[in-house]
């Protein structure tokens, strides 16, 4: 079932409303959207210079959005900016709830099935498959990355397109600095970023030098979407609720499950060919090869 609007972030807001703003409502939408959430804490006034619009339609903006009133609109930002920043100490409860472990393997699988169901429900389709056209052209180098936590996820993206792509890469691992191996990637590669508040300074820098190469960036983030959504080219987002004062990661490997599963559909015969050939050069004891049995 789609997010009710009290449950969505003012970017969700703003998505689902664009097709029935004015022109000059759509503005605004693109000016917020471009300094999110920056821009939406100005005065009216100052959002409107910035849209070359007039107050009035600012406010008429926001009431398309479903917001009783300006200052109500930026509580809720103020109120995101708050969830963004939060370390899990902040969410970690002041008494914790006595229970029986049974009772927390069924409040934790019930959580996780309502972050898998709200990831795909709300998963954007259109920005699915062009995230599949990018990874797919041959003419592209990918390249993997991710923060502190995040950074598992995109190994674990990497060792999937490792399987199937002869030209994915794993940035952060080595002894080269991150800002350094994006000398290897050239204008319109591919760099796929996994970002979750509290989001990582590096890695944001990372993505933004990217950028500013000519670099695609495709963010995948929480739905309070990290500050690299301004250099993103594409951007998916996960739910990560949790039974705990950590956010839960398990929706984003299920997303990166259907991105592998879609792109091997896609590349057909060319993905087996690279199938075919790295299980040859295990075979062969070049790859990972099998222990010989101990000879007693």
């Amino acid at each position: 079932m789609p997010a009710q609007r009290h449950d969505m972030t003012v970017r969700e807001r703003v998505l689902q409303t664009l097709p029935a703003l004015s022109p000059a409502e759509r503005k605004v939408a693109q000016v917020l959207l471009a300094a999110y959430p920056i821009a939406g804490l100005e005065s009216i006034t100052e959002l409107a210079e910035r849209a070359s619009v007039s107050g009035p339609t600012v406010t008429r903006f926001n009431t398309k959005l479903g917001f009783d009133g300006y200052r109500e609109f930026q509580q809720t930002l103020h109120q995101e900016i708050q969830a963004q920043v939060s370390s899990p100490i902040v969410r970690y409860p002041k008494e914790l709830p006595v229970t029986d472990h049974l009772g927390i393997l069924k409040t934790t699988l019930n959580g996780l099935v309502a972050d898998l169901t709200e990831t795909f429900e709300q998963l954007d389709t259109s920005e699915f498959e062009r995230v599949i056209d990018l990874l797919s052209d041959p003419r592209r180098h990918i390249a993997c990355t991710g923060g502190r936590m995040s950074r598992v996820i995109a190994s674990y993206l990497y060792a999937r397109l490792h399987q199937v792509l002869k030209n994915a890469r794993l940035l952060g691992h080595g002894p080269t600095p991150w800002n350094e191996e994006l000398a290897d990637l050239r204008k319109r590669d591919v760099i796929v970023v996994f970002d979750y508040r509290r989001y990582q300074a590096d890695t944001i820098a990372l993505a933004r030098q990217a950028h500013s190469r000519g670099i695609y960036v495709v963010l995948v983030t929480d739905r309070w979407m990290s500050p690299i959504a301004g250099h993103a080219r594409h951007v998916l987002w996960t739910a990560g609720e949790s039974g705990s004062p950590f956010d839960s990661m398990t929706a984003s490997f299920a997303l990166v499950e259907a991105l592998v599963a879609a792109l091997v559909s896609r590349l057909g015969d060319q993905a087996r060919l690279r199938m075919e050939e790295l299980e040859d050069l295990r075979k062969q004891g070049v790859l990972g090869a099998d222990p010989q049995p101990l000879d007693f």
